[in-house]
């Protein structure tokens, strides 16, 4: 089962092995404007590196 817009769209073009219909009923079971929203939040929080928020470790940060 997709669980993202991203998946359900790889699947649906062939990227991606999966049920393409459930893919297909994933994505007509939201309106237009929710799935590009939800790609939308999905693509800026996939695209972080998981290290984002741990750049600087403890005693290294310098504070001006």
């Amino acid at each position: 089962m997709a669980s993202s817009v991203g998946q359900a769209v790889s699947v649906l073009r062939g990227s991606r092995p999966g049920d393409r219909e459930d893919a297909q009923g994933f994505l007509d079971g939201m309106s237009y404007h929710a799935t590009q929203a939800r790609a939308k939040s999905e693509a800026r929080t996939s695209s972080r590196p998981q290290a984002y928020l741990k750049k600087y470790r403890m005693g290294i940060k310098v504070y001006k």
